[in-house]
């Protein structure tokens, strides 16, 4: 019992020393061909000229609750030259509801207020709302926003552009 309790610390502490030797330096040794390629053509971005980071996201989907913490510090972190973007990922028809909630959350420029609510309510809270109704009822009281709150002047289309992305 005790050599298998002093195997186990030995693999740990080993499986720790390697995953602090990766870490540490491979902070910036990226090298094209190795570590990434590049898209040739490039692909158009709804954001110009800046470097897009686009996140595929669903509100169903557990492990992009856990992740969402890590999405925002890499929003905030990211350099002037770049923009974070959000596509919501439909992989079945359960997930149409949460992509339709995120699009009518941007269309109405509440967006920054509803996401992280709707990950909570749904992964936190275990609030059940499975079609747009069940969205539409709970969402405004959640997220402190007015039933009534009219979309913004103008019109988003970034929905039409990740559209014509995935088409291509």
């Amino acid at each position: 019992m005790i050599k298998r309790i002093g195997l186990l610390l030995a693999t740990l502490l080993f499986s720790a020393g390697v995953i602090a030797a990766e870490t540490a330096g491979s902070a910036t040794d990226w090298k094209e061909g190795t570590h990434y390629f590049l898209i040739s053509p490039a692909q158009p971005t709804a954001t110009g000229d800046r470097v897009e980071v686009l996140e595929v996201f669903s509100y169903a989907c557990p492990h992009c609750a856990h992740f969402q913490p890590y999405a925002e510090q890499i929003k905030q972190s990211l350099p002037a030259y770049a923009q974070f973007e959000y596509m919501p990922a439909i992989f079945n028809a359960s997930w149409e509801p949460f992509a339709r909630a995120y699009y009518t959350a941007q269309s109405m420029g509440v967006a920054e207020k509803t996401h992280q609510t709707l990950f909570d309510a749904l992964h936190r809270d275990h609030i059940p709302m499975r079609s747009i109704e069940d969205l539409a009822t709970s969402m405004p009281s959640r997220a402190s926003i007015a039933r009534n709150s009219s979309p913004p002047r103008h019109r988003s289309r970034s929905r039409a552009r990740c559209r014509a992305r995935w088409r291509s």
